[in-house]
C-alpha cells in the first residue's frame, strides 16, 4: 500500500526514515481504511502494518501488510493505492453511463476478510 500526502500531514511517528525502502510505516501501526463517508463507508477494513527491511511480504490475506509514504510536497494531493487485494471481500459494481461505483460484501467471505465491513 502506498499513501501519497505532503510530509507535513503525516502523523508523528508514522514513518521510519531509516527503513528500506525509505518512509515505511513501522510494524504494528494500525491502519484503518474507509472508502466513502467515514460514518457509513461503502468499504472499510483495518490491519496492522508489517515492516520488512528488504522486500514486501507475500500477503497473508486481502489487506496489504507493507505500507509506505510518498511525500507529494507542500500543497500536494492526498491519495492511497490500496491495491486489488481488498476487493477480494466484495462484489464490485460499476455503472459506466453515470460513473457510479458500488460494493457489496460477498456472502461467504474468506476468513481473511474478518476485518472488512
Amino acid at each position: 500500500m502506498e499513501i501519497d500526502a505532503p510530509m507535513s500531514q503525516w502523523p508523528q511517528g508514522s514513518n521510519d526514515p531509516t527503513s528500506n525502502p525509505v518512509n515505511q510505516i513501522p510494524t504494528g501501526t494500525a491502519i484503518n481504511v474507509f472508502i466513502g463517508n467515514s460514518s457509513n463507508p461503502a468499504i472499510s477494513y483495518s490491519f496492522s502494518a508489517i515492516e520488512t527491511p528488504t522486500a514486501a511480504p507475500t500477503p497473508s490475506g486481502p489487506t496489504p501488510e507493507y505500507v509506505h509514504w510518498n511525500d507529494t510536497g507542500a500543497g500536494g494531493h492526498v491519495s492511497a493505492n490500496v491495491g486489488r487485494m481488498p476487493l477480494n471481500c466484495y462484489n464490485y459494481f460499476y455503472q459506466g453511463q453515470c460513473g457510479e461505483v458500488g460494493f457489496e460484501k460477498i456472502a461467504n467471505p474468506p476468513s481473511a476478510c474478518a476485518n472488512a465491513n
